[in-house]
């Protein structure tokens, strides 16, 4: 993952397909979820809709999710 930072996440790849126009942008802020989830029901309770509450906010209109 060293030799490529956009296997995580993937910015120089976004900002290809913005200045291809096949997508009008990347969001202003990102979010990772990383480590092992210990509390799945927390997550599902508070941090996944916090998540989504933010991204509503910013008028995000669709999520890259990545498994690394």
């Amino acid at each position: 993952m060293e030799s490529d930072r956009n296997v995580a996440l993937p910015m120089e790849r976004l900002r290809t397909l913005a200045a291809r126009g096949a997508i009008g942008s990347s969001a202003p802020r990102h979010l990772s979820f990383n480590g092992s989830i210990s509390a799945p029901g927390r997550l599902v309770r508070e941090s996944a809709p916090q998540a989504a509450k933010m991204f509503l906010e910013d008028g995000v209109d669709a999520a890259v999710l990545i498994p690394v």
